[in-house]
């Protein structure tokens, strides 16, 4: 079962990948921008940014398939964007380099997001409990 502090970790960086997607969303619209495709981009950039973010420890070996994952999702989505097959058939349109970068950039913060709020509200240390109870 999941404890009430995963579910507010949940909500607030949920939060964070909501506002970055709108924002760019919002920001692509009213500057004649491909809305549509970034705000995709900004929706999965976000999210991948926050798993490499999740990872228990920077910088560990733990959990090494993730950055294959999180490659092989990026690759997938720049597909979409940029391979004419799926392009047509998901209805997304080439973006600049600039616009790219820009996107990167934005979604970075859901990396920010998860490693700040892994700081500010720490998990409490369940390295002394067991399903039998507490180790003596």
């Amino acid at each position: 079962m999941l404890g009430a502090g995963l579910w507010q970790r949940i909500l607030r960086v949920g939060a964070v990948i909501s506002a970055v997607t709108i924002g760019v969303g919002v920001w692509a619209h009213a500057t004649d921008r491909p809305w549509q495709t970034l705000t995709f981009l900004a929706l999965g950039l976000t999210l991948l940014a926050v798993a490499v973010g999740s990872r228990a420890r920077p910088g560990s070996r733990a959990n090494p398939m993730l950055f294959a994952a999180v490659g092989a999702a990026l690759l997938l989505q720049l597909a979409a964007i940029y391979a004419s097959p799926l392009r047509e058939l998901l209805g997304t349109a080439p973006v600049t380099g600039t616009d790219l970068l820009i996107v990167a950039a934005v979604a970075t913060l859901g990396y920010v997001a998860i490693r700040l709020d892994r700081r500010i509200h720490p998990a409490p240390n369940r390295a002394h409990t067991s399903a039998k109870g507490p180790r003596r």
